[in-house]
């Protein structure tokens, strides 16, 4: 499973939870069907925290903006700094992959 579908099943929550746990006790991966920390990859389901951190962040910085729209006009307002648009429109994309350009 990767974090995409990860965060799709479990939600965001659950992913937030997996990256504390993995940041307190160790782990790079998280099984996505027990929720089990390993510090190397499982032969099952396995979801890479640093993926799912990402993602988490992504979703973060798109709510910033309170909703998807509002996200969409920062990172494409002139007065926007280049690489603030950068990672904003990395971050909307990674939103749209999870919500389908919906939910926040």
């Amino acid at each position: 499973m990767n974090a995409i579908k990860f965060i799709k099943y479990h939600g965001v929550d659950k992913a937030r939870e997996c990256i504390e746990e993995a940041n307190a006790y160790g782990g790079f991966w998280v099984n996505a069907k027990t929720l089990e920390l390993f510090n190397q990859i499982p032969l099952y389901d396995a979801v890479s925290i640093p993926e799912l951190s990402r993602l988490v962040e992504s979703i973060e910085l798109v709510k910033e903006h309170y909703t998807l729209d509002g996200a969409i006009d920062y990172a494409n307002s002139a007065y926007t700094a280049p690489e603030i648009k950068v990672c904003l429109l990395d971050a909307i994309a990674d939103y749209k992959s999870i919500y389908g350009g919906e939910h926040v």
